[in-house]
């Protein structure tokens, strides 16, 4: 047996059993929004596996739960799993297709696979769908000028670097305190940028 695998299968394991036996009263094993809000946790902590195993959980209980097919996304991409991670991430589209979140994850995710057509055009789609901008737009706008910069957009890149520049002002003045209007999130650096992925609150 694969040692991946039965790690994996262990996790499961250990997860089910402290749910449905160490905490009785308090925790519906059956409720996937339990599963999901571990799985958060975990993935806030950095502990992948666990995070993975949670969210799978989450979706096997409700296999249209797209918060947790997107964040399982993000623990995969965390392990360097760009395959499934793209996987989980149209599987979120497909059953929401202008999920704004899933959206611009998987734009990011693209742009490091190389493949910059479909990048921006699902960043775009993030952005294209919605009606009013909210302070985290600001993250995808500005993940959106480093792609457009990178192959050349200029225009664009000035663009969209000033539209998040005025949504930062204007939450930060909304507020009254700077640095209030980022989202938890999880991303890669670079040499000039770090590219954000948005992960699903806890519910």
């Amino acid at each position: 047996m694969n040692l991946a695998y039965l790690k994996q299968h262990l996790w499961a394991l250990t997860i089910t059993l402290f749910v449905v036996l160490l905490l009785p009263g308090r925790v519906n094993a059956l409720d996937p929004t339990e599963f999901f809000r571990q799985g958060s946790i975990y993935l806030e902590q950095g502990k992948l596996g666990p995070a993975i195993v949670a969210f799978t959980e989450a979706i096997q209980q409700d296999a249209s739960y797209v918060e947790a097919y997107n964040n399982r996304a993000l623990a995969y991409y965390e392990q360097g799993n760009n395959d499934q991670a793209q996987a989980d991430f149209l599987k979120a589209l497909e059953l929401d297709p202008d999920n704004e979140i899933a959206n611009s994850n998987l734009g990011i995710l693209l742009f490091e696979k190389g493949d910059y057509e479909n990048a921006i055009a699902y960043l775009e789609r993030a952005i294209d769908t919605t009606k009013q901008f909210k302070p985290h737009h600001a993250v995808i706008f500005r993940n959106l000028a480093f792609v457009y910069e990178k192959i050349g957009i200029e225009d664009k890149a000035e663009i969209s670097i000033e539209t998040a520049l005025a949504i930062e002002r204007n939450c930060n003045k909304n507020i009254g305190l700077t640095g209030q209007c980022s989202q938890r999130s999880t991303g890669r650096g670079g040499i000039d940028h770090v590219l954000v992925l948005k992960v699903w609150p806890k519910k």
